[in-house]
């Protein structure tokens, strides 16, 4: 509208009637006259809108470079802390690999040692294993050797015990023997003297009887 009003005034075409539209508009108290001190109020009118429009369109200006510059400062901070955040990441990253590469040395390192040890440990051991076995086989021969020599003494010395043994069961088979056949000894002796007895006093007996008959014959 203003713009209209000043392009219309420039081209020379302005209506009084809008100039008096706008001073009727003004409060009771201040009715100007129909100029300021001979330069009419359109002029005034045009010139303070025209510098109201300038100060606006210069604060609007200073205002958007203002908030511009905010927002580049913002983009340009969140750019160095997004920046910052990447170098971190791949620091980190770095970091991570470069201790996932050490663990894996160190791990393989391990891996190696445990692997000398073990080789180590069993060549030791095979070592033991072996002087023991040697050792052992010596002092199982000369325990054997020892162990042959006590069981043959004791194999001794149980077949003696059993030759007593056996020879006293014999002795005393042979003194029930013995009084066995003493014994029968003694009742042959005895059946024999019975038998003389017998014969001694049949003796007569029968002698005479053998008279008798021959004599009767």
């Amino acid at each position: 509208m203003f713009s209209c009003l000043g392009y219309e005034w420039m081209s020379g075409d302005y209506k009084t009637s809008h100039s008096a539209w706008v001073i009727n508009s003004l409060p009771d108290h201040f009715q100007p006259g129909p100029d300021f001190f001979g330069i009419p109020w359109i002029a005034i009118i045009i010139v303070f809108l025209g510098i109201s429009t300038l100060g606006i369109f210069l604060w609007k200006t200073s205002f958007g470079v203002s908030f511009l510059k905010t927002v580049l400062k913002l983009q340009n901070v969140h750019d160095r802390s997004t920046d910052v955040q990447r170098r971190a990441w791949r620091s980190n990253s770095r970091s991570q690999e470069g201790i996932k590469i050490g663990l894996e040395d160190l791990f393989t390192s391990w891996r190696y040692m445990e692997a000398k040890v073990r080789a180590e440990v069993h060549k030791v051991t095979m070592k033991v294993n072996s002087h023991y076995q040697i050792h052992g086989q010596r002092k199982t021969t000369e325990e054997g050797k020892l162990r042959m020599k006590e069981c043959e003494q004791a194999e001794r010395e149980r077949q003696l015990s059993d030759a007593e043994e056996n020879g006293k069961l014999i002795m005393k088979k042979i003194r029930t023997y013995k009084k066995m056949f003493q014994d029968m000894q003694q009742l042959q002796w005895r059946t024999e003297d019975s038998y003389r007895c017998k014969v001694r006093t049949f003796l007569p007996t029968v002698v005479g009887f053998e008279k008798k008959y021959y004599s009767h014959a």
